[in-house]
């Protein structure tokens, strides 16, 4: 089995609600969205979100490079009644269009944070960390290194979402309903790749 290096997409939880307006307008950054005054279910913890805008984090699009992410847990954990979609790019698409990366959660208590360009910034992951059997989000340097992020400098069109996974049949036609039927061929039901108990 190829290890968290070698795979093919990096991934962006978000609620379903939100998927007529990442159709419309692409997926944009949280400054792009306080910007154009779009409606939007911010799932994110509103502290973490305070210090990413210190860094202009905000003005790109953050996605992880593996599904169940320590975010993934935190924000089903955090909103019980909401139903999730994952929405997927290929990291090549990312690569050639100049997606940076940051190699561990941008908020792990360093007291400045390295963005590197994509090739610098995969070899500086510690991938494996990623790559352990059973995940262990209770040790710190593993949790840290698991929000390792992908980052979108611009926002990131509609069409270039490859994937999109949901937990169960019921979020699937939720996705139909929001994106239209001739969208199906992107959508898969995995609820392997959500957290337990997610919609």
């Amino acid at each position: 089995m190829a290890g968290n290096r070698d795979k093919k997409l990096v991934y962006h939880l978000t609620a379903i609600k939100n998927l007529i307006s990442i159709k419309q307008n692409g997926l944009l950054s949280r400054r792009s969205l306080r910007k154009n005054r779009i409606n939007f279910k911010d799932v994110a913890d509103s502290e973490i979100l305070d210090g990413r805008s210190q860094f202009d984090l905000d003005a790109m699009v953050p996605f992880h490079f593996i599904h169940k992410s320590p975010f993934d847990y935190a924000v089903v954990h955090a909103n019980p009644k909401t139903s999730f979609a994952l929405l997927c790019v290929r990291r090549t698409v990312a690569r050639a269009q100049g997606w940076k990366i940051i190699a561990r959660h941008p908020l792990s208590g360093t007291e400045s944070i390295e963005v590197h360009e994509w090739d610098d910034g995969i070899d500086s992951i510690d991938w494996s960390q990623m790559d352990r059997d059973n995940r262990d989000y209770d040790d710190h340097e593993c949790k840290m290194v698991c929000m390792a992020e992908a980052l979108s400098p611009t926002n990131v069109a509609f069409s270039d979402i490859s994937n999109i996974f949901t937990a169960s049949e019921q979020a699937k036609d939720a996705v139909l309903d929001a994106l239209g039927v001739e969208h199906s061929r992107l959508i898969t039901v995995n609820p392997s790749m959500f957290p337990r108990g997610c919609k």
